[in-house]
């Protein structure tokens, strides 16, 4: 596992939160600040973003299942 130090943390936590707010606004996955290196191989800054996003779907999810919304007929 990587070694980060904490100014490395700061950055992913904050990268972790940005996506997690951008799922809460409705932006789209694809607007991810932070660009690819090299082909295939993602910044980890990049990565955090995206599952801030992925966690705040499935945090989503699971409040709906819990609380399902009940349609007014």
């Amino acid at each position: 596992m990587n070694k980060f130090t904490a100014e490395e943390m700061k950055a992913h936590t904050e990268a972790y939160n940005q996506g997690f707010e951008a799922r809460k606004s409705g932006l789209a996955k694809n607007a991810n600040p932070y660009p690819v290196f090299e082909g295939n191989r993602k910044s980890s800054l990049r990565e955090c973003w995206a599952q801030g996003y992925v966690d705040c779907a499935d945090v989503n999810h699971n409040f709906q299942s819990i609380n399902p919304v009940e349609s007014i007929a």
